[in-house]
């Protein structure tokens, strides 16, 4: 029922038809393609313009660019599941000790 009448504001829906807008879906396409990876692509493809130098540049940059996110993301997500256990710890004791008394 609540997602009935949030689909019903109008602030959503005009954000809604914006994000889905078919002229809009194909520059945002253009705009956001992976640019290291489309070259080494390019590269491997038999008529692309690119030389060795540059297939092993961009090679390097796919893999320092995972390397940072796993980097990044890795402790976070480390962080977030301590925290998650420590709830479902607490919670569980909580509920125990209510139980028994």
């Amino acid at each position: 029922m609540k997602v009935f009448f949030r689909l019903q504001q109008p602030i959503f829906l005009g954000l809604l038809l914006r994000f889905y807008n078919p002229i809009q879906q194909q520059t945002r396409n253009n705009t956001t393609s992976p640019t290291y990876l489309s070259r080494v692509f390019t590269y491997s493809d038999p008529g692309g313009d690119i030389s060795w130098g540059e297939g092993v540049f961009f090679s390097f940059g796919v893999v320092f660019c995972s390397a940072v996110n796993v980097a990044v993301q890795h402790p976070f997500m480390m962080a977030v599941m301590h925290v998650g256990m420590k709830m479902r710890v607490g919670l569980c004791s909580l509920i125990y000790r209510k139980v028994r008394i």
